[in-house]
């Protein structure tokens, strides 16, 4: 009877000990999971903090989302390399990252931060779009300059900025991005009430020099206090100054810009790199035809507002074809294969080159067609009976300029601007 009482003592503190333990222990594990979440918690926010920039490029094929009813459901598709700029992170342990000025959301895994995005050389923004807005169908492939591709599960209606011969442009989620004709439709809407140009001036500089480091007598020298005086007005009055690849789109019709817009353009290649710093401050783009003979090295003309383009090799030479042209530019009469080879010769030592300046404003049907073999999609010419304008429709290989002299004051400048 005794040794039963004992037994029976034993087993409730067994059973008291291993509830105890079981409980101590559930204890315990409920806290280390506690633990455990906790540390999960900030190791997500520190993940999310890490991924999260105000610019980003995806980091692979993903999906985007869009947040109904508190819950984030797929709404999308976007292909690797796509750059996109992020709304503010309003909390830091939210895994979907809001696309800016869109409703539109990408999870944090899927994107990796950028210092910056890469800029479109095609400045959009400044376009005035088409009295047309274009209709896409849900899950139709819209793709950005490099081929990127987006696909949305709702219809896109956007306004129709550039006509490509194939493909419309439109700016969506903040970027540039194209559609194929055959995968959408133009709906005509109201005519904008924005004036758009019916006419762009291109301007030809040539000489710009610090007086204080060298003289410069000829009519066509521009001093850095002038050169300065004409970016000031240009900025201060909002002018579109078009890089020659928004030109040649404005001539070919794809584009539509705004009433001032205007292009500048240098000849020659000499340019005091004073100069050029004014371009940067004022945040003005310029194009510098250059006599690539003349240069051992292009370093001083690197800038991101300032685009390098051909002005020939060894062709700028006053009267190599005596009784031709204004100064018998050897352009008009060389051996095609020699002037070809010098044209090659140019684009190769400036990495490329589209866009071309005859020498001494000296072209005819031949260096016409030599260009164009050498592949320049734009060909620029002087000022002779013309006020420098262009539009739709002009001979791409015939842009003419307005040359600016030593006493184009900000006066004369204007009357060329109205003229």
């Amino acid at each position: 009877m005794k040794k039963k009482f004992i037994i029976l003592i034993i087993s409730i503190f067994l059973i008291l000990g291993i509830g105890l333990f079981y409980h101590y222990n559930k204890v315990y594990l409920k806290e280390k999971e506690a633990e455990k979440k906790i540390v999960q918690k900030k190791l997500l926010i520190k993940n999310i903090k890490q991924n999260y920039n105000q610019f980003v490029k995806v980091n692979r094929d993903t999906n985007l989302y869009s947040l109904a009813s508190g819950k984030f459901i797929k709404s999308g598709q976007c292909s690797k390399n796509n750059e996109f700029e992020l709304a503010e992170l309003v909390q830091d342990d939210n895994e979907y990252f809001k696309i800016k000025d869109t409703d539109y959301y990408i999870k944090y895994t899927d994107v990796i931060p950028l210092n910056s995005m890469q800029n479109s050389s095609i400045r959009y923004d400044n376009f005035i779009p088409f009295d047309y807005d274009i209709i896409i169908k849900p899950n139709t492939k819209i793709t950005d300059g490099d081929n990127n591709f987006l696909m949305i599960d709702s219809e896109i209606k956007v306004p129709l900025l550039i006509k490509e011969i194939d493909k419309y442009g439109f700016k969506y989620l903040n970027r540039l991005y194209y559609v194929d004709k055959t995968n959408a439709t133009l709906e005509k809407k109201e005519k904008t009430k924005n004036q758009t140009a019916t006419k762009v001036l291109t301007l030809l500089y040539h000489f710009i020099y610090d007086p204080n480091e060298k003289a410069c007598t000829q009519a066509i020298c521009q001093t850095l206090e002038q050169f300065e005086s004409h970016l000031k007005y240009f900025k201060e009055n909002n002018f579109f100054v078009m890089r020659l690849e928004e030109l040649e789109m404005y001539l070919e019709g794809k584009i539509n810009v705004p009433q001032n817009s205007i292009v500048l353009t240098i000849d020659d290649g000499h340019i005091s790199e004073k100069a050029i710093r004014l371009l940067e401050q004022y945040e003005t783009y310029a194009t510098i035809f250059i006599i690539t003979g003349h240069f051992e090295k292009f370093d001083k003309f690197s800038s991101p507002y300032l685009d390098t383009e051909s002005h020939t090799n060894a062709m700028h030479k006053q009267y190599a074809c005596k009784g031709m042209g204004n100064q018998g530019g050897g352009i008009l009469c060389l051996d095609e294969e020699k002037a070809l080879a010098d044209l090659k010769l140019s684009q190769e030592k400036l990495s490329g080159s589209q866009y071309f300046s005859y020498p001494f404003f000296d072209y005819n049907e031949r260096a016409i067609e030599i260009v164009k073999k050498a592949g320049f999609k734009l060909a620029f010419i002087g000022q002779a009976n013309t006020n420098g304008f262009s539009k739709p429709g002009t001979n791409k290989y015939k842009v003419p300029r307005k040359t600016v002299f030593a006493n184009t004051d900000i006066a004369e400048l204007k009357k060329i601007l109205n003229s």
